[in-house]
């Protein structure tokens, strides 16, 4: 089981730092302004 937890966390962290540059990518390609957006909650 601790083997598994181990894992478990460190596939969380890699989805976070994809989740993180995609939207990197994404605001500074052709998505502007998508970071306020999801700060402020539009669906603009």
């Amino acid at each position: 089981m601790e083997e598994i937890h181990v894992l478990g966390v460190y596939y969380l962290v890699a989805f976070i730092i994809i989740h993180i540059a995609g939207l990197l990518i994404a605001e500074f390609t052709n998505d502007k302004g998508i970071i306020s957006r999801i700060v402020r909650g539009s669906n603009d």
